[in-house]
């Protein structure tokens, strides 16, 4: 899976905006376009807009990879322990601090359907990036799909906010522009797709081209 770093193929090469008080404006603008695509989040009915990072300088188009390499590696050996706690290898106390805290329909789901609901269709390994550029892994996530879609909208806001001021073009140019650079980036909301429909089609799914709907909100 992708992150949702802004990678030197997209990165302005100005330098426009590289000190602060020049940073202000394109926040403000990015957090307007990022909210009006829809990162946001509900509570008692109200949309919350959600934070958008903004970048001080690019990252190196192969980051991501190195990130996502990690990223699979842990992820790999998580559901290995996991696994291997489930069925009680690791003995009654692990087994039941697994299912501690889950209602008792998901026990029954997930002690029925092992291993099949270990096949993960969505995952993410949050890091903190050192001085040295060395990845740390803080939290991983298995649960949460719209963070495909959020991070898909912030890399777009920031995006077409750059090129727009950047380059002097109208808003409906700077879409365009950001629909090809973008295309060469993916998308993880693509990636997600891509995951639901290879679990679709093991556990027997025989529709070619099944209807699913991402609803990132």
């Amino acid at each position: 899976m992708r992150n949702g770093h802004v990678p030197a193929s997209v990165w302005p090469r100005t330098g426009t905006f590289g000190g602060q008080a020049s940073s202000a404006p394109v926040a403000a603008a990015v957090a307007a376009r990022a909210r009006a695509l829809g990162l946001t989040y509900v509570v008692a009915d109200v949309p919350r807009s959600i934070a958008v990072a903004m970048p001080r300088q690019p990252e190196p188009d192969g980051a991501g990879a190195l990130r996502a390499r990690l990223a699979k590696t842990v992820l790999a050996a998580l559901v290995k322990v996991g696994e291997a706690g489930l069925r009680g290898a690791l003995g009654a106390a692990v087994r039941a601090s697994l299912l501690d805290g889950l209602s008792p329909f998901e026990v029954k789901v997930l002690t029925a359907s092992r291993p099949r609901a270990l096949r993960l269709v969505t995952a993410r390994a949050d890091m903190l990036i050192d001085s040295d550029d060395v990845p740390h892994i803080v939290e991983v996530n298995t649960t949460i799909p719209a963070m495909q879609g959020y991070s898909d909208i912030a890399l777009r806001a920031w995006t077409e906010t750059i090129l727009e001021r950047t380059l002097g073009v109208s808003a409906a140019k700077a879409v365009q522009l950001a629909d090809e650079l973008l295309a060469r980036h993916g998308s993880n909301a693509d990636d997600l797709l891509d995951g639901l429909v290879s679990a679709y089609a093991l556990d027997g799914g025989a529709v070619a081209r099944p209807a699913i709907a991402l609803v990132h909100r």
